[in-house]
């Protein structure tokens, strides 16, 4: 991962200058350059990474998804290409590790940095930008957007006991204890698994019942963009990677300093 970073600064980030600081240049490429600058300001921890590539590929680098998304961080093709429209960057082969994460790196931090700042979130907490960032990575920019402005809601939490108690409905499901503290099987993680999820585990692998979840899902009955499975997947998604990061709270680990004046 260092040397992904050490590519986007030493190579990626000049390239960009250059391109935006001339005359005409457009607003992806000045867009991009911005975004690399504020990546670039900011101390470099690999711990802000390591949860989504644990949750993603289990750093498998030769992972490929039913979805076709690809390595570490299982990029899709849909983000691959943002990066290259926006950022000047192309990966050739995202089953390489350093290429993989390059296009990981830039597209979590501008879920991070864009997305998640734009005015249709506005109202969510400091706290909660990871929680909505992560779940933005997941989901999609775009249909992530449509079922929250759907909602309606001040805060993320809301949002996720909204969603929640939308699967439960779904899938005639009990929707209490809203939610519950435990340990995933999986990844051997305590994470906050709400009703919802539970739901969405419970369905997965039993072919009576596993179809239902690939219908839309419904919110005070309007059709969302998303079915009932993505949406127990998106809610358990941000939160395991919340509970895998905080196992690594206080390890040593690479990074590199913000830049001094």
């Amino acid at each position: 991962m260092m040397a992904a970073y050490a590519q986007i600064r030493d190579r990626i980030a000049p390239a960009l200058k250059v391109k935006a600081e001339a005359s005409g240049a457009s607003y992806e490429v000045r867009n991009g350059y911005e975004m690399v600058k504020k990546l670039l300001e900011e101390s470099f921890h690999t711990n802000d990474y390591i949860g989504v590539m644990i949750k993603e590929s289990g750093l498998d680098p030769t992972r490929e998804s039913r979805s076709q998304a690809k390595g570490l961080f299982q990029v899709r093709d849909i983000a691959a290409r943002e990066i290259s429209k926006y950022y000047g960057y192309t990966a050739t082969d995202l089953f390489d590790p350093t290429q993989n994460c390059v296009a990981g790196i830039l597209y979590l931090h501008r879920c991070e940095h864009h997305y998640a700042e734009k005015d249709t979130y506005q109202s969510v907490q400091e706290g909660e930008k990871d929680l909505l960032a992560h779940a933005i990575y997941n989901v999609g920019p775009t249909a992530f957007a449509q079922v929250w402005e759907s909602v309606g809601v001040q805060s993320y939490e809301e949002f996720e006991e909204v969603i929640s108690n939308a699967v439960t409905q779904q899938l005639g499901i009990t929707p209490e204890p809203l939610y519950t503290q435990t340990i995933d099987p999986e990844y051997k993680t305590a994470y906050r698994e709400y009703a919802g999820v539970t739901a969405y585990l419970d369905h997965l692998g039993d072919s009576t019942t596993e179809a239902e979840m690939n219908h839309p899902l419904q919110v005070g009955g309007e059709e969302m963009p998303i079915t009932i499975r993505k949406a127990g997947e998106f809610l358990r998604y941000s939160r395991l990677i919340e509970g895998i990061e905080r196992r690594f709270e206080g390890r040593e680990e690479p990074s590199v300093p913000p830049p001094t004046e």
